[in-house]
């Protein structure tokens, strides 16, 4: 099972993911490289489903049942869930300069709401200053 690791899945990882969801069973390296070389470029040789395979073990995505035999340890809801979650804990881990930046693009603010933030700020640095801050 997965130990507290990120996952920092690529697309065709997520995309192997989804074919093992989509078989619903354990599928042979050999299936899932019939099966990607449709119309997926990147993955049309064995070794490198092989490798994509082996990150996703390694971040406990997916188990071997027998050699060459992978099946996908979590359902798509669960790890959309875990994704949707890590997502939300980096954003609110990163610079609130950055998370305000990308708010302002988002929306344009009235006069009274850039006043009322300014207000915010100018408070913030008050204090700040009382406590012997910046």
């Amino acid at each position: 099972m997965r130990e507290n690791k990120k996952l920092r899945l690529k697309f065709t990882e997520y995309k192997i993911m989804e074919l093992l969801w989509l078989a619903d069973k354990p599928l042979s390296v050999d299936r899932i490289v019939e099966a990607v070389g449709v119309g997926w470029t990147k993955l049309r040789k064995q070794q490198n489903v092989k490798a994509c395979l082996n990150k996703l073990q390694k971040l406990g995505m997916v188990e071997i049942k027998e050699p060459s035999i992978y099946y996908a340890i979590y359902k798509k809801k669960e790890l959309n869930e875990i994704l949707t979650e890590e997502r939300g804990k980096k954003y609110r881990e990163g610079s609130i300069i950055l998370r305000l930046k990308n708010f302002l693009k988002a929306d344009e603010l009235s006069e009274k709401e850039v006043e009322e933030l300014r207000k915010l700020l100018y408070e913030e640095v008050g204090r700040e200053e009382k406590l012997g801050g910046k």
